[in-house]
């Protein structure tokens, strides 16, 4: 290592002159060395079998200590999560950057804000990702009836073949995400595809007297 400070300092020296052959020889001789026995001198060598014995045996008595076990454990399979925890990473995760594209019933719902005004934003990097945001807390989620499982085309039991779930399971994150936005104090407006289709004005309608209220 002392050899490789000199020759960098040397260089520095003759930066822009031209080195002697017998200088240029030794440096070169110099370097082979150091790479032959500092870099790689391990590179292509095989371990002969009583040092792969020696290693492995090594490594079984490492793992065979409950300390060493949970260490390891620790460090490379991960820590369970609080579920305050858990919550900031999902938190941290709904804020990236994802596009999106609008379902045909969203943006029908959104003609109808913007028809009376209503100023939004879409896909709210928020928890849950709400379809439409309306300042300062109004969170509104346009629920397709196929993907969210509408309980009057699927049974508790019944997976959704859009996302291969049961029912009851898509209901349950649903009703998740709307609980844990009411604790972070959000207000939360969830339509049915259904709604939307059969009477968008009684929807507007409520959207507009929540802003009011």
């Amino acid at each position: 290592m002392i050899v490789m400070k000199k020759i960098k300092k040397r260089k520095g020296n003759f930066l822009g002159h031209k080195h002697s052959r017998r200088d240029a020889n030794k440096i070169s001789v110099t370097l082979k060395k150091y790479y032959k026995t500092h870099v790689n001198g391990m590179k292509g060598r095989k371990a002969s079998i009583k040092t792969r014995q020696k290693i492995s045996a090594m490594v079984k008595k490492y793992h065979s200590d409950p300390v060493n076990k949970e260490k390891f454990r620790k460090a490379h399979l991960g820590k369970k999560h609080s579920e305050e925890t858990k919550l900031k990473i999902r938190i941290a995760r709904a804020r990236q950057i994802i596009p999106f594209k609008d379902t045909k019933i969203e943006v029908t719902l959104q003609k109808e804000l913007k028809r009376r005004k209503i100023k939004f934003r879409k896909h709210e990097p928020i928890i849950g990702l709400p379809d439409i945001f309306i300042e300062p807390n109004i969170c509104i989620f346009a629920d397709g009836d196929l993907y969210h499982a509408h309980p009057d085309k699927y049974k508790a039991n019944e997976i959704v073949p859009i996302i291969n779930i049961k029912a009851k399971k898509k209901w349950l994150h649903d009703k998740q995400i709307t609980e844990n936005l009411k604790a972070s104090n959000y207000v939360v407006l969830r339509f049915w595809e259904n709604e939307i289709n059969k009477d968008l004005k009684s929807i507007g309608d409520r959207v507009e007297k929540l802003i009011k209220s």
